[in-house]
């Protein structure tokens, strides 16, 4: 036992381990310094995902599973960036940059291995990475459009 430091005395029962700021929902910035629009219209991403619920088919491109049955806390899971938020944040809101999936394609699409996917051989893998090769290309002609 340390005793260089002095003892603290125990935690109350009723104080929580640490301060609770709350849920803060992430709102896109609408416009950037230099005046471009990466917001496509939506302040976050539960608004985009919403709009794109009512306006598309609920079954799942890859797999073919009805989308419908899945459970209510999975429910983000069904919306694939092609392109990722973190490498590709000015699509993080654009419509087009969304597919609905079933969560386990979703799952499998963004951390498996080569060799999981193989275990799925009637899942269309290629498709979605087809997709994102398409969507790089349109990513690369965005940014020399709005000249980034």
């Amino acid at each position: 036992m340390r005793t260089d430091k002095p003892n603290k005395p125990p935690r109350s029962r009723n104080k929580p381990l640490f301060k609770s700021k709350g849920y803060i929902s992430p709102v896109s910035k609408n416009k950037r310094a230099d005046g471009l629009e990466t917001s496509f219209g939506f302040n976050n991403q539960k608004e985009m995902f919403d709009s794109i619920w009512e306006s598309r088919s609920h079954v799942c491109m890859f797999t073919g599973e009805d989308l419908e049955k899945i459970k209510s806390w999975q429910f983000h899971w069904m919306f694939m960036h092609v392109l990722s938020k973190g490498l590709y944040p000015l699509w993080k809101l654009n419509p087009a940059n969304i597919v609905l999936g079933h969560p386990d394609f979703h799952t499998a699409a963004d951390n498996f291995t080569e060799d999981e996917r193989l275990k799925h051989p009637e899942w269309k893998f290629d498709l979605f990475f087809d997709m994102q090769e398409q969507k790089k290309k349109e990513y690369i002609k965005f940014l020399k459009d709005n000249l980034l």
